[in-house]
């Protein structure tokens, strides 16, 4: 329920004469008014300024007045609320304000917290009263994880034909449990509370336990984002585990060119390249934009010239290219032994990797191109300056540029 229906949660203040002595006991002041504080429950003089504030934050509160059928004369500063709109909600930076607001002026009837009763489960002491110690809150968190029931899609043998090792048991139910979090929608159950007002008879309101907004009904079922992390102890094969996944769900690939269609005819315009030459020998067009740019510039990392070439500058204004590709971030370190191990442990021929270091050393990748790999290996070192090759990070300048900037393809490729 949303839209304009609005509740009056309390009456905050009696408006008072303009030349009411702004020292009076139990006198604010509020847009160059003064009222007498009659909102009552606990509430004290030096909290008001707080709860100015709070409702000046909250979109869904205001404060107006409103007179009594039973007494005219007398004008009420009073709290309204209304239900957010759907744009409106998950603004979890006023977390704090609509705590504040529903301790105040509501009540609470029932609450559904899974995530708090699971916490405490867990932190149940022993038999003898004793505390669980770390050993016994871990053993508690693997028999829970054992016991845990994977979506009867999930095939019993995980052994993939291109994968060399054999799977040791563990190793197994890791491969299905992370399969089972890859491919399988899940869903939480809502936490919220049921709160009453004092002021509203005969109405229930229901509070997210996430955000603290307060809504007309029970809010839905939270869905889980796919993907975990893969925590098993070193020396457990890990590796070997992540390379299994990789190729058993390895999504469909699509075809650029097929997806794109054929590209529109445009003026072919003057060199534009992200190296500073401005030769046109060996120079291939943008079909978007018209302008030309090196062919071992931009294609030194294509297999096969495209049938429909984009230039670096275009690609920002593409859709998000859909790929089947993984890429790993590790330290520098040990970037090159997560290549060795691949292809020590994977049999397929087919199976490509790509070491990415970087606009400013691999040179351009065009996402399509990025796109046609298993893997795509970097390291954090590199993540920390291809931050100022991204559209976030674009600068506008008086004076036309004479050379393309180079673009990150990582955000380009989902």
């Amino acid at each position: 329920m949303t839209g304009t229906l609005e509740f009056c949660l309390a009456d905050i203040g009696l408006l008072l004469p303009e030349d009411t002595d702004p020292k009076t006991k139990g006198v604010f002041r509020h847009e160059k008014r003064f009222y007498r504080l009659i909102f009552e429950r606990g509430f004290l003089m030096h909290q008001v300024p707080a709860l100015l504030r709070d409702v000046k934050r909250l979109p869904e509160y205001s404060l107006r007045w409103r007179t009594d059928a039973s007494d005219e004369a007398s004008v009420f500063l009073s709290l309204f609320m209304r239900f957010l709109r759907p744009e409106e909600l998950g603004d979890f930076g006023c977390r704090m304000q609509r705590q504040r607001m529903v301790a105040l002026f509501f009540r609470e009837l029932e609450r559904r917290d899974f995530v708090r009763m699971g916490e405490l489960q867990l932190r149940e002491p022993t038999g003898d009263g004793e505390p669980l110690s770390v050993n016994e809150f871990y053993e508690r968190l693997r028999v829970g994880h054992e016991g845990e029931v994977l979506d009867g899609s999930i095939p019993e043998d995980v052994a993939h034909g291109s994968l060399r090792p054999t799977l040791r048991p563990y190793q197994v139910r890791a491969i299905r449990w992370m399969l089972d979090r890859e491919t399988v929608p899940k869903v939480l159950p809502a936490q919220y509370a049921r709160l009453g007002c004092l002021n509203v008879e005969g109405e229930e309101f229901y509070m997210n336990l996430d955000s603290f907004e307060v809504l007309a009904e029970v809010p839905g079922e939270i869905p889980v984002p796919p993907g975990g992390i893969l925590a098993d102890e070193m020396g457990m094969g890990k590796t070997v585990e992540m390379l299994g996944l990789m190729l058993l769900n390895r999504n469909r690939k699509r075809k650029f060119e097929e997806e794109v269609g054929p590209g529109v005819a445009v003026a072919v315009k003057e060199l534009k390249c992200i190296c500073i030459r401005s030769n046109v020998k060996d120079s291939i067009s943008c079909q978007k934009c018209g302008q030309r740019q090196h062919k071992k510039c931009v294609l030194k990392n294509c297999e096969v010239e495209p049938t429909r070439y984009i230039c670096p500058e275009c690609w920002r204004s593409e859709a998000l290219v859909e790929s089947s590709t993984t890429i790993i971030v590790s330290p520098v370190s040990i970037k090159m032994q997560w290549a060795s191990e691949i292809r020590k442990h994977i049999a397929d021929s087919s199976f490509k990797i790509f070491i990415y270091e970087g606009v400013a050393e691999s040179g351009w990748i065009s996402p399509a191109d990025l796109a046609k790999y298993d893997v795509v290996l970097t390291d954090y070192n590199v993540l920390q300056t291809e931050i100022y090759y991204t559209a976030v990070n674009s600068r506008t300048s008086r004076h036309g540029k004479r050379f393309l900037s180079p673009v990150s393809p990582l955000p380009l490729v989902r």
